[in-house]
């Protein structure tokens, strides 16, 4: 008789505390950038569902009042797949990142596992969360049309989504040069902008 298939390993995930209550956390996709303040937790992308809702149960315990925003860096479902785990109520993104969801989530007929933002931005977003604030910039097509970057002001401290790898950039082919030029000078233009004084946090990192 053929043997039952073993079960799936679950994944292996971990919280990485920064400081002044942010943090990164690492399980499969896009890295989770996390604050956890007085006002509770909010949280920057959401990789996939699975692991979202371990995220999740990390960051409750963290805050018993619970996770009361969700920012996306952009749309890509390493980083938008588990938004509708968290069950929140408000999630931010740049409005090309939004039309993006939409379009590829409506196309691929998986709109009912989806949560979208629901509030948008096209330059500029800033937002107190208790003792913190975050600001969020588009500096322009780089990596998708809209990639966000989120800045943790009194924590100095940014997420830059797939703008930045560790340690590097994203692989691409010769005839991606084009994207890989817009990318680098969009990098660069975040590093004249905030004078690389913050601690950057990129995708896929590895302290």
């Amino acid at each position: 008789l053929a043997q039952p298939a073993a079960a799936a390993a679950p994944p292996v995930t971990s919280f990485t505390d920064l400081r002044r209550g942010v943090g990164i956390f690492k399980g499969s996709g896009g890295t989770i950038g996390y604050l956890v303040n007085g006002a509770g937790a909010m949280a920057i992308d959401s990789q996939f569902a699975n692991t979202a809702e371990i995220a999740l149960a990390g960051l409750k315990q963290r805050a018993p009042q619970g996770v009361e925003m969700l920012l996306n860096t952009h749309h890509h479902g390493d980083h938008t797949g588990g938004n509708k785990a968290y069950g929140v109520s408000k999630i931010v993104a740049h409005a090309n990142c939004l039309k993006s969801h939409k379009a590829v989530t409506e196309e691929a007929k998986t709109v009912d596992q989806q949560a979208y933002a629901t509030a948008t931005f096209t330059d500029t977003w800033t937002e107190k969360f208790g003792d913190e604030t975050i600001e969020g910039r588009y500096f322009g097509a780089g990596h998708t049309g809209g990639d966000a970057v989120y800045h943790f002001q009194r924590a100095n401290v940014m997420h830059m989504g797939d703008l930045l790898f560790n340690p590097g950039f994203t692989t691409y082919k010769p005839k991606q040069l084009g994207e890989v030029a817009a990318l680098l000078a969009r990098v660069a233009y975040v590093g004249f902008v905030y004078d690389l004084l913050p601690v950057l946090f990129p995708e896929w990192w590895t302290p």
